[in-house]
């Protein structure tokens, strides 16, 4: 029996759009997305702080569903280990306080970091146990170009390993898209393994340029580019994934066009996307 596609929830990341926090939400809203990522900098923009933000998203009915982004905590140096920690906490924190499920952990892209995988495993565990005491979980992201984890071929392992009930994977199709045998790779993903969030976008080969600079400035809308996005959401499917997909675009020229015509835009391409390779 075909599944409903109709049953994974859409989402937007605000870093997509041009604009101030609340002309995003408007425009996000009235495309048809009622779910949203948001960053610290989406919660302090406005110098009353979250309470704004929070009103904001209410007032449009967009729900925040996973807090971007904590980076480089696990594997630092002892000597940033206490530092790191309270940057964590405040981050949970902030997740408990405002009802945001989910934090979103990006692998440590810092050239001091320490890969020994015991020394990982033990900081995504004190992690989780901090987000399991505030009724938080969090998603961690191998991110490609990250100094030991930037692979789900490094990840994988260690969350099986680590086996924690607030830790699971994030899957952004860009970042799959850069490990040879990226996608391939989540089939290996099981119960020891959940995946809490899947982010997809699309990208053209960009001659010249390091993945960091295509991811942070030239993604594409699915559909637009020629990366393995297709490949990406059958595996998905393979999997059975039914949790929130979000269309997570980082580019320039994006951020320059009119939030409400570009988030139109978004939700069409997510939405054809979702029922042509994740029902």
């Amino acid at each position: 029996m075909t599944k409903d596609s109709s049953a994974i929830s859409l989402a937007a990341t605000t870093a997509t759009y041009g604009g101030d926090f609340r002309t995003k939400m408007k425009a996000m809203s009235e495309a048809g997305f009622h779910a949203t990522e948001v960053w610290m900098g989406d919660l302090f923009e406005h110098p009353e702080g979250p309470d704004v933000a929070i009103k904001a998203m209410a007032d449009h009915g967009v729900a925040p569903i996973a807090l971007q982004a904590l980076r480089n905590f696990e594997g630092c140096p002892p000597e940033q280990r206490l530092l790191k920690r309270r940057f964590a906490i405040t981050y949970l924190d902030m997740c408990a306080a405002l009802q945001i499920p989910l934090l979103v952990l990006a692998s440590h892209t810092g050239a001091e970091a320490l890969g020994e995988a015991q020394r990982l495993v033990d900081d995504l565990g004190d992690l989780g146990d901090l987000a399991l005491e505030r009724g938080v979980k969090v998603a961690y992201e191998p991110v490609a170009w990250a100094r030991h984890t930037g692979t789900l071929a490094r990840a994988i392992p260690l969350l099986a390993r680590l086996r924690h009930p607030a830790i699971g994977l994030q899957l952004d199709s860009f970042h799959v898209s850069m490990e040879q045998g990226g996608v391939a790779q989540m089939s290996g993903l099981g119960p020891d393994v959940p995946v809490f969030l899947v982010e997809v976008s699309d990208h053209a080969a960009t001659e010249g340029l390091a993945p960091i600079d295509i991811s942070r400035a030239y993604r594409l809308l699915p559909g637009e580019g020629n990366s393995d996005v297709d490949l990406f959401g059958a595996a998905l499917r393979a999997l059975g994934y039914r949790g929130p997909v979000v269309i997570e675009i980082f580019n320039a020229y994006y951020r320059t066009l009119d939030p409400g015509i570009m988030a139109r835009r978004a939700y069409s391409a997510i939405a054809a996307y979702r029922d042509a390779c994740l029902a």
